[in-house]
């Protein structure tokens, strides 16, 4: 599979984590909350990044960084914002994990694909 296309993937994966932080508040019923404004900002940040990698593939790679570093906080908040209940500290954790997987593999396929290793 060429570097593109593993850059596609991953950040197509990304892209729809983001979109679900974004309703997520609404189809899982905590609008309204604290958690809920930090899904819908870092929902947003993680889309655009993601749809950045998306549009430009061959540009900028190390971008994605900021997507784990956002996946990070979506797993520290999990724990440190008031009033999470276990379904909010669930849906974070394994949407943080799986954004820190997908973009820590676009990095490295974009990275690999231009032959830095």
């Amino acid at each position: 599979m060429k570097s593109d296309q593993k850059v596609y993937i991953a950040d197509s994966i990304s892209l729809l984590a983001g979109l679900w932080l974004m309703i997520a508040p609404f189809v899982l019923g905590f609008s309204g909350t604290v958690a809920a404004t930090n899904d819908l900002i870092f929902g947003i940040a993680i889309g655009v990044v993601a749809l950045a990698r998306i549009l430009y593939p061959e540009n900028m790679p190390r971008i994605s960084w900021l997507n784990v570093v956002f996946a990070a906080w979506l797993i520290l908040s999990a724990f440190v914002l008031p009033g999470a209940s276990s379904m909010i500290m669930w849906n974070n954790v394994l949407l943080g994990l799986v954004v820190v997987v997908m973009d820590s593999w676009s990095v490295s396929a974009s990275l690999k694909g231009k032959g830095v290793h």
